[in-house]
């Protein structure tokens, strides 16, 4: 008797966390088109503007042909930029100077393919341009690159340093750098090395009302980039009009809250990323993503002239859902709960069971979830009244028992 009673105690609480845990969800989309156990379900830019933590504030549910309600298990993946990076040993030798001409000798003992020299210089504030040769078995040195800049800039405004030699996947045995200077180049350390980079998913986003404003007195230029709606940003792009060289300092910030006083709106923002904005590499910016809809790009431009901004693309890795579908039912996601916990499920400790390739399902558009009349989020914990006809039916339930058990004695 007294496990019948806890078995039917335990169905209560059961039923009424799960209905309490649907009504404390505002959003759902209908998952469509599920064909097997294994799903990955892309995550519509339109989400990120309802909910702060995915992770906290989403969950999958279904709904069984016996209206049962279930949870669906499942890993968040952001499917950004991946990079395998193998060190190749080395041998550094003849290091011989001809006028302005300096070589350096690299030998590989291995049978490596290579595409990065990392070269780390005592020298500073050098702008220099070098040429990479490789040696074939005969002798023969054939050209990788040339004409190729690296430079350091070391001054109370800016410290910078590009010095990474990057080229095409190359073999060869030896390896001569050939540095062109006035001034001896002191070579403290190399690395070499073969890096892989596995690209990531980018979807971009078009960012409106683009204002570009050059502020003379604080010597800077500065961009504000701005979306109707947050998404998650990860990348910007950032081209110059000017075809001379240049390097000028560049802050990047996203707008992280707002807040209202009695003077207005005042704009709180977080460091997206801080560098170099020069002409000597490709003008981009990479970061972890971050949601937002309005980006600020300081430029400072010193003594030099402003920079004229030809254009700016913003750009973010996707994000998906891959979850394990077991039991038949009408899925769907559901999101919107404030002050929600993190989730973890069993397969967060089996990933390498998951299978590579992932079927992509279809999402239908986002619904309103309609809530009992008179209940609002978690009102069924926040309510008293709730509380004591809970309480109520379980003193009810239990009183009945007692008497039962008294009867039969």
């Amino acid at each position: 008797m007294k496990v019948k009673l806890c078995c039917l105690f335990f169905l209560l609480m059961v039923g009424f966390t799960v209905n309490a845990q649907l009504n404390s969800y505002h959003y759902k989309r209908e998952i469509k088109d599920i064909k097997g156990i294994w799903n990955q379900i892309i995550i519509p830019p339109a989400v990120y503007s309802k909910v702060k933590d995915l992770n906290s504030e989403l969950r999958i549910f279904g709904i069984t042909p016996k209206q049962d309600t279930i949870e669906a298990p499942y890993l968040l993946k952001i499917n950004e930029d991946k990079t395998e990076v193998t060190e190749i040993p080395f041998t550094r030798f003849n290091e011989t100077s001809a006028g302005e001409q300096h070589f350096i000798t690299f030998q590989i003992p291995t049978n490596q393919l290579i595409n990065l020299i990392d070269l780390d210089f005592k020298n500073q504030n050098f702008d220099w341009e070098v040429r990479l040769e490789g040696r074939l078995l005969q002798g023969t040195w054939l050209t990788i690159i040339e004409n190729y800049r690296i430079l350091s800039i070391h001054n109370e405004n800016t410290e910078y340093h590009f010095t990474t030699i990057n080229f095409p996947p190359v073999h060869f045995e030896e390896y001569r750098l050939m540095i062109k200077s006035k001034e001896k180049p002191e070579l403290e350390s190399a690395s070499i090395q073969l890096e892989k980079r596995i690209p990531g998913d980018y979807q971009e986003f078009a960012f409106k009302n683009k204002i570009i404003s050059s502020k003379p007195d604080l010597h800077q230029t500065v961009l504000l980039l701005n979306n109707d709606l947050p998404v998650p940003v990860s990348l910007i792009k950032i081209f110059a009009a000017q075809k001379f060289d240049f390097s000028r300092p560049i802050l990047i910030e996203y707008l992280k809250d707002s807040v209202k006083t009695p003077k207005g709106w005042i704009k709180q923002y977080e460091v997206f990323s801080t560098g170099t904005f020069n002409s000597t590499n490709n003008p981009q910016f990479h970061f972890t993503n971050v949601v937002t809809n309005e980006i600020k790009v300081t430029i400072s431009n010193g003594n030099n002239t402003p920079l004229q901004i030809d254009s700016v693309t913003v750009s973010g890795n996707t994000s998906s859902l891959i979850t394990r579908i077991t039991e038949p039912a009408k899925y769907f996601i559901a999101y919107g709960k404030e002050n929600g916990a993190s989730v973890h499920y069993d397969i967060e400790e089996f990933i390498n069971r998951i299978p590579d390739s992932l079927q992509i399902v279809s999402i239908g558009n986002e619904e309103i979830i309609v809530k009992a009349v008179g209940i609002n989020d978690d009102a069924l914990f926040k309510n008293k009244a709730w509380l004591w006809v809970l309480m109520g039916a379980i003193i009810l339930v239990l009183g009945w028992f007692s008497l039962k058990m008294i009867k039969n004695i």
